[in-house]
């Protein structure tokens, strides 16, 4: 997935990312272990560094017991401020069964402006390969502060996720 479906340097030709280093609140990790994973700061999903190797501290290891009030496992970027323009999505996500990092099921994207009351805009697609799975979603500009990301998991005790990125089009940021 390197650069495949984002550009690692988190912007690419059509669009620019607004979510890197926003604050984000999210299930909490799994860091019961000795590996690399448990070793976070609690910036891993907004820092715009896709993970290229297993166990890192680029993950977020999301565990199936270990959910929100609605028994999915979350993430909520805080952009900052309301913006009208967001018009990309994107998470990278780990793929190795043998490890029992098994990629997410039923993802949805619900977005909000006082970060309460959500309402849901997409239920992307994966795009899987044998060692990693994303999911890129695109739509017209939506208002919003909050983007929030729940799932469940798609078999495995884990899913990792080392980004979720929002984004906007080219030449109709706010801050253009």
């Amino acid at each position: 997935f390197d650069g495949k479906y984002i550009e690692t340097s988190g912007v690419s030709k059509d669009y620019s990312i607004v979510s890197i280093g926003c604050d984000y609140t999210a299930t909490k990790a799994y860091t019961a272990s000795t590996n690399g994973y448990a070793n976070i700061d609690g910036k891993e999903l907004t820092d715009g560094i896709l993970a290229t190797k297993a166990l890192s501290t680029d993950w977020h290891a999301f565990h199936h017991s270990i959910t929100d009030a609605q028994g999915k496992m979350s993430v909520t970027v805080d952009l900052g401020e309301i913006r009208n323009d967001l018009t990309h999505f994107y998470a990278h996500f780990d793929n190795r069964m043998i490890a029992g990092i098994g990629s997410p099921a039923g993802i949805v994207i619900s977005v909000s402006n006082d970060g309460r009351t959500f309402r849901e805009l997409a239920r992307p697609k994966l795009i899987l390969d044998s060692t990693n799975s994303c999911f890129k979603y695109e739509t017209e500009p939506v208002t919003a502060r909050y983007v929030k990301m729940s799932c469940g998991g798609m078999g495995g005790a884990f899913v990792f996720c080392s980004e979720f990125l929002i984004g906007v089009k080219n030449g109709t940021s706010v801050d253009e």
